[in-house]
């Protein structure tokens, strides 16, 4: 399996889970399946009025000086109420351009300190980056955010209305690629319990394990690793020989761009009264093969994942129980991962 630098779950090459892959593709695999096409028949340009945005297209890009987003005040990064509708055109352009980036870009004029002007412009433009991911759905790992403070001014800033201008928020959308988009879920959705670490003893072995289990999407491209979504340490009580239904779900969207790898994370941890620990991950590495359309895992085998089939099909992997030798602590874990194609 390749191996990459990311935030959490470091590899493992012991496994004390048994975990279940079920990998769904909807729209995608088989010859009958065409691929996904290019974002096209809709126009920027047509969806804001000239009092809510700018909008400059050029030959990669296009460029959205947001006009009508404004803030409280000139110290403020709190949207006023009548931004909100100006941003929430953007759910739509997510739907219509689902293989695009975006990127938000926050600028002051150069009244106040220059450092004090830096960190607003970078509140500014994070506060339009989770209003978009937290209201609109937006694509999480697709969203950057970042400031340039006074550092870039299009107008003159001894002038009451060239500093109106200069302090405003951007937001580029790289132009769409075209490349497979599928929407990702992540889901631990079994734990069995055939013993904790409460069972080597102590004054808490016979009270029930709190079993904290976190799960993460996210992707590698072009040199860089991207959040798309988690859960962390949510907590499940169970006892010796107790089982239980779970739905601990991280999901997301994912561009299956060629060098764009989708990763999946889960990793359950227990740490009883009397100091006992049981800490176990499954980190697995996949791509989208868009020349035989099928995933696969990037560990060099070069199998698809589901035999390259087409709508459905659900394909089950088991992972066996490796315990580390000594350690009496045993459980099974199930997880699943859903794709279904959005864009095809």
């Amino acid at each position: 399996m390749s191996r990459y630098k990311y935030p959490l779950f470091p590899p493992v090459t012991t496994l004390a889970l048994a975990a279940v892959l079920a990998l769904t593709m909807t729209g995608c695999g088989g010859e009958d399946t065409p691929m996904a096409p290019a974002d096209t028949g809709f126009s920027l340009a047509n969806l804001f009025t000239e009092d809510e945005a700018v909008v400059e297209v050029g030959s990669s890009d296009t460029l959205l000086r947001m006009v009508g987003v404004k803030f409280t005040d000139r110290i403020s990064s709190t949207l006023t109420d009548a931004s909100l509708p100006i941003l929430d055109k953007f759910k739509t352009v997510f739907k219509q351009l689902p293989s695009a980036r975006y990127r938000i870009e926050g600028h002051t004029d150069n009244q106040g300190a220059h450092d004090a002007n830096q960190i607003l412009s970078e509140q500014r433009a994070n506060r339009v980056r989770d209003y978009f991911i937290a209201q609109l759905g937006g694509p999480t790992a697709y969203i950057t955010a970042t400031g340039y403070g006074s550092d870039r001014p299009i107008a003159d800033n001894s002038t009451a209305a060239g500093r109106a201008l200069n302090d405003r928020v951007e937001i580029i959308v790289q132009n769409p690629t075209g490349d497979p988009v599928f929407t990702i879920a992540l889901t631990a959705d079994n734990l069995t319990v055939y013993q904790d670490c409460d069972a080597m003893g102590g004054s808490a072995s016979s009270a029930a394990g709190d079993f904290y289990i976190t799960v993460e999407l996210g992707t590698f491209a072009n040199g860089q690793y991207m959040l798309i979504s988690h859960t962390v340490n949510k907590l499940v009580q169970l006892n010796d020989g107790e089982s239980a239904s779970l739905d601990i779900q991280a999901s997301g969207q994912f561009i299956a761009s060629n060098d764009a790898r989708l990763r999946t994370a889960v990793s359950i941890f227990e740490n009883d009264t009397n100091g006992h620990q049981f800490d176990r991950a499954n980190d697995w590495i996949f791509f989208y093969d868009t020349a035989t359309k099928c995933w696969k895992l990037d560990d060099g085998t070069d199998a698809c994942v589901g035999a390259g089939k087409s709508t459905g099909d659900i394909i089950e992997v088991a992972f066996p129980v490796r315990n580390v030798p000594g350690d009496p602590c045993s459980l099974d874990l199930a997880w699943r991962l859903q794709a279904e194609h959005v864009n095809k």
